[in-house]
């Protein structure tokens, strides 16, 4: 009995300092499913990166974790937590099979997130001002997942008026719908919503668009694949996208 009291001590301290769920290992399949932004060949989940970097601008909290599989396939985990002043970094590769004397957790404190051009032309993001006067490498984006994540134009229907449809391709105004989209928040349980006012077509993806206060500041999207969940944006989102819609 007194060994396994031991042993349960022993577990429970080794779980306090590393956290059990941090230290589970994926693979890469389940990383795309749980929202990691994923790094090997290519990334997927960019997007979800890109809004990272959106809420880092506005001061606003958030966090990620940046997950890259080394050529044996083992996960090296990055997290990154911002709460509005600072963003914690934590790095492990505890899983890594070769990574030798390098193998641990390392922690740091850091204030942006920089992007810099290789030689190739890919762009290379860097967590900077770090503690440690050290930055450290993220991910690398290739020339084509960058030509692919900019948008010409983004066209917005009127639902209530058939065909009707306003598209904005200045940088500005796309720039305007991007981040207005990116920095929803999403809203716990599962809605029945009325029809949309309006349906937002954004490259790849479709929006539908509500704007229900009188004086137009309460803005409500839901994704098109996900008529179940909406969310909500922010005043001042919802107030500038009130008044691109004038137009109609």
């Amino acid at each position: 009995m007194d060994k396994f009291l031991i042993l349960v001590t022993s577990c429970l301290f080794i779980i306090s300092l590393t956290g059990c769920s941090e230290n589970e290992t994926y693979g890469s399949e389940e990383a795309v499913k749980r929202g990691d932004v994923v790094y090997q060949s290519e990334v997927v989940n960019l997007e979800r990166f890109e809004q990272f970097l959106n809420n880092l601008s506005k001061n606003k909290e958030d966090k990620i974790r940046v997950t890259g599989y080394t050529h044996e396939g083992d996960p090296i985990y990055q997290d990154l937590q911002f709460d509005g002043k600072a963003i914690q970094y934590r790095y492990d590769n505890l899983n890594d099979e070769y990574a030798g004397n390098d193998k641990g957790i390392k922690t740091d404190i850091c204030t942006k997130i920089v992007e810099k051009e290789n030689v190739q032309g890919e762009v290379e993001y860097l967590i900077s001002g770090c503690s440690k006067n050290q930055d450290h490498f993220l991910i690398r984006v290739g020339v084509k997942e960058v030509e692919e994540n900019v948008l010409e134009e983004i066209i917005i229907y009127h639902m209530k008026n058939g065909s009707e449809k306003v598209i904005f391709k200045g940088k500005e105004a796309i720039r305007t719908i991007e981040e207005a989209v990116k920095g929803a928040e999403k809203q716990p349980g599962i809605v029945n919503m009325a029809d949309p006012q309006f349906k937002i077509v954004l490259g790849k993806d479709i929006y539908y668009l509500w704007i229900t206060s009188s004086d137009g500041t309460v803005g409500t999207i839901m994704k098109a694949e996900d008529t179940h969940t909406i969310y909500l944006l922010s005043e001042q989102s919802t107030t500038q996208l009130n008044e691109m819609l004038q137009s109609f």
